[in-house]
């Protein structure tokens, strides 16, 4: 954009070619196909960074249909997105990641539609560019999973899992840089002033905090300092976010720190994944002191400059550049990484300088110091949607996924959105909710708060399902944290998970075998028995190799029948009768996500107060798996009894 605009108006141009054959605008394409492969419309960015920086070399319509179009497909979630304002876990997987991109994306969009005088639009898309706000947990200050109308518990924000792409809660945390005005407010629990502390405490703790993750190895994490992880995307532009802050020079020292630990000339010289030449990008962006912190906006945060002197040789025949010196000419005087003062032909600059002043020439000065200093007049970074054009977070819904006989719901705002949460009860009207309430059916349950103009805010979502019995469960071992299934007693609440995994109705266990108990409460006639069972081999979800069932009226304990054999489990629970099926011929083979539902019919079914399931798992993976070795998973849900 500074130093090839033909280029970046060519790219628009193969990009609206691109939405003209296919129906939407480029999302991640790998040898002219589209490859689906990452989250968001970021085009769009492209697009609209353009528009802001002056360049006109292509249709504003047109690129404003495109996106248009594209930011309302049917897929990876956008339609929940659309109706609610977010995403919750089991609205899509990666569900906090993409509500957070699909927010700045749609930012983007409403200054195409601005500029193109399209008011509808740009207040559409405004609207939906705060979605951010119904993720960002009011009670630890960072982007947190939603699910069934409230928050993932527990909570850890260095946990790698499938709410996030390639990242945790801390590295997503610092997204919502179009609505800096809006996020700080909701950072300060209203007051702005005490936000951008809190945003610039945030930061302080991001860098500090300890370098390790937790949950699921994800190798695109690299580069630590802190939880900051500069080896991908979503951390870049972190650092520079201090402009936004009272104290700018912590930035500068961040990247300075980044430029000379996690670069060097080798063959192995990035931290992380070049990306089509992202690392890259950074460190020359980073190392002029020249960030796009919000591409969209015509300016660049600032900070120092790495180099004694640097030149830019700047386009011909631009808007704003008749009689320029067609070239920038950048240049450090003093010594350290602090800024003192950043002039551009003696006019001083502070968080931010724009481009059009930048394709004038001339020399952009960065006197620095060893010691950080006040600066002052400093301002800091700042921008915002209009509060009358946004949208009040989702309320917290809070009440049990599956019941036995009555759950409480209980409903709660922000504080700050004054008033009540407006509540609908199984698709009926909104109405004011000022106290909790006793549930004895299953019920969908949406919550959304009022807002000054009468409409409804996000809108959160909860389901409660009442058990079609009274059946509790015991495990030989605990689920993969991440896969539970939502409760203890998941595998009888009457709610069987689909193809699509992520959204949290399955449980699963890695690496090892199972056996569950299930007690039924009272001595029954049992007929038939059910078991849900999910493939998705490239996950590393495998079906077990075997599925054992025992109709026994002895209590014990599941851990001692875990490493025992079929006849010795049926000595062991005495069993009133048995079956046992073997998968092992299709439990690793290759061939897209299934689920299959195993069942066993009673041929002379007999009283039993308890069903025994042993899972017998797959195995490694085979060798032609990318994950040669590793442990496979398996998946288990619904078990379902019939009696007589």
């Amino acid at each position: 954009a500074l130093t090839q605009p033909e280029r970046t108006e060519a790219f628009i141009a193969t990009m609206l070619d691109h939405f003209a054959q296919s129906g939407r605008l480029p999302v991640w394409e790998l040898a002219a196909n589209e490859t689906n492969c990452m989250i968001g419309y970021h085009a769009v960015s492209v697009i609209a960074d353009a528009y802001a920086k002056g360049y006109r070399g292509f249709s504003l319509e047109a690129a404003l249909r495109a996106a248009d179009s594209t930011a309302n497909a049917s897929v990876f979630g956008l339609p929940a997105y659309r109706k609610n304002g977010f995403l919750s876990i089991e609205d899509a997987p990666e569900s906090v990641s993409k509500t957070l991109e699909y927010a700045y994306d749609d930012w983007c969009i409403a200054q195409l539609a601005q500029a193109a005088g399209n008011k509808p639009l740009t207040d559409e898309y405004l609207r939906r560019a705060t979605g951010y706000r119904s993720v960002l947990d009011p009670q630890t200050r960072l982007m947190r999973p939603r699910v069934n109308g409230g928050w993932l518990t527990p909570f850890e924000p260095r946990e790698v899992n499938n709410h996030f792409t390639e990242a945790n809660s801390w590295q997503y945390s610092f997204a919502p840089v179009h609505d800096l005005a809006g996020w700080t407010a909701l950072l300060g629990y209203g007051d702005r002033r005490a936000g951008i502390k809190e945003l610039e405490s945030l930061l302080d703790q991001l860098f500090t905090a300890p370098s390790a993750t937790v949950g699921r190895d994800q190798a695109d994490i690299t580069g630590l300092i802190g939880q900051y992880a500069h080896g991908n995307e979503p951390s870049h532009h972190i650092a520079f976010l201090y402009n936004a802050t009272a104290s700018p020079w912590k930035g500068q020292n961040r990247v300075k720190q980044v430029l000379d630990s996690l670069y060097r000339n080798a063959p192995d010289g990035l931290s992380g994944n070049e990306d089509c030449g992202q690392m890259s990008a950074w460190y020359v962006m980073a190392s002029l002191g020249l960030y796009p912190l919000v591409p969209g906006e015509e300016r660049y945060a600032t900070g120092s400059l790495y180099w004694e002197r640097a030149t830019l040789h700047l386009p011909d025949g631009l808007p704003g550049v008749s009689g320029g010196t067609k070239r920038l000419d950048l240049v450090r005087t003093g010594e350290g990484p602090y800024v003192r003062h950043l002039r551009l032909n003696g006019k001083e600059y502070g968080a931010w300088i724009d481009h059009a002043d930048l394709l004038k020439g001339g020399m952009l000065e960065f006197e620095q110091v060893p010691m950080p200093e006040d600066r002052d007049g400093w301002e800091p970074y700042a921008n915002g949607i209009p509060s009358a054009k946004g949208a009040l977070a989702a309320p917290s819904i809070y009440v049990d996924r599956s019941f036995s006989d009555r759950t409480e719901l209980i409903v709660r705002q922000d504080a700050k959105s004054g008033g009540y949460p407006y509540v609908s009860r199984n698709g009926g009207p909104f109405q004011p909710f000022t106290e909790p309430a006793t549930l004895t059916e299953s019920a969908v349950i949406r919550a959304a708060s009022m807002q000054p103009d009468g409409t409804l805010g996000h809108i959160a979502t909860a389901t409660t399902t009442r058990w079609p019995n009274a059946y509790t469960v015991t495990y030989s071992s605990a689920p993969n944290r991440q896969y539970t299934g939502g409760s203890d007693n998941a595998l009888v609440d009457g709610i069987s998970g689909d193809v699509e995994w992520r959204k949290g109705n399955w449980v699963g266990h890695q690496g090892v075998d199972l056996v569950v108990r299930v007690d039924l409460g009272s001595k029954q006639r049992v007929d038939r028995v059910s078991v849900g069972l999910l493939k998705d081999i490239g996950a590393w979800i495998a079906f077990p190799q075997g599925v054992a069932v025992w109709a026994s009226n002895a209590e014990v304990d599941p851990t001692t029948l875990a490493s025992q054999d079929f006849e010795t489990v049926s000595k062991s629970v005495r069993s009133a009768w048995s079956w046992s099926t073997d998968l092992r011929a299709t439990a690793k083979t290759d061939e897209s996500p299934l689920t299959n539902t195993v069942t066993f019919d009673a041929p002379q079914p007999k009283k039993a107060r308890f069903l025994y399931l042993k899972f017998t798992n797959a195995g490694p993976l085979p060798e032609w798996h990318p994950g040669a070795g590793g442990q496979t998973f398996f998946f288990v849900d619904e078990v379902s009894v019939r009696t007589k």
